[in-house]
Order: structure tokens, then C-alpha cells, then sequence
């Protein structure tokens, strides 16, 4: 993650603001954006990894094992800074199980098979 991860979520809120979602959507993901920056801030990580993901929602009380509906959109939320800072491009919404900019690696975690 080139930059960290506050530049990564600039970037990302870039992106966002462009990819015609409702607004209650990308409030959503900025909101869950900024608390996982602030999670990476509180415990001294600088370059996140996908491991982060679980650490950040076992911090935040989340059961991994029995995830509710908004801990499922907060993984798929950080997913897609992972996503973005591989290709560049924010996940579109998954219309089909052909999607573009979803790295094979997070390809389950936004409903596709890998390729």
C-alpha cells in the first residue's frame, strides 16, 4: 500500500465520488474508511496488508466467524482499499460474476470466482 493508508483512502474517496453511488452509500464507506485509518493510526500500521481486514473488525467486536450484515460491508468496504490500491480502479457494483477492478485474490469476498 504505496503512501499509507490515509493516502490510499484519498485516493479511494476519489474514486468514490465519481462512481455514481447514492450518497447514503459513500457515506458509508467514508465513514468506515476513516475508522479503519484511525484503527491502522491507533495500532502503529503504517502499510496495511489484507490481514488488517480481520484485526480491524475483531477490534472493533466483530465476531469473523458470524459476521452481521454491516460487518459484512465493513470487510467489503476495507476489501475495496485493497482492491483500488492493486488496480487502480474502484470495484463496480457486482452486476455479474464478470467484474472489473476485483483482484483474484478478494474475487470471493465480492461474490466472484477467481479467474
Amino acid at each position: 500500500m504505496a503512501g499509507g493508508v490515509w493516502v490510499l483512502i484519498g485516493r479511494a474517496d476519489r474514486l468514490l465520488a465519481g462512481s455514481g453511488r447514492p450518497e447514503t452509500s459513500v457515506e458509508d464507506y467514508r465513514r468506515v474508511w476513516a475508522a479503519f485509518g484511525r484503527f491502522c493510526d491507533r495500532v502503529g500500521v503504517v502499510e496495511p496488508v489484507p490481514d488488517h481486514i480481520a484485526m480491524f473488525l475483531i477490534d472493533d467486536g466483530a465476531d469473523v466467524r458470524a459476521l452481521t450484515a454491516w460487518q459484512r460491508f465493513k470487510r467489503r468496504a476495507v476489501t475495496c482499499l485493497f482492491a483500488i490500491d492493486e488496480t487502480g480502479v474502484f470495484p463496480g457494483p457486482v452486476r455479474t460474476k464478470k467484474q472489473s477492478g476485483v483482484p483474484a485474490q478478494f474475487a470471493g469476498e465480492f461474490g466472484l470466482r477467481s479467474a
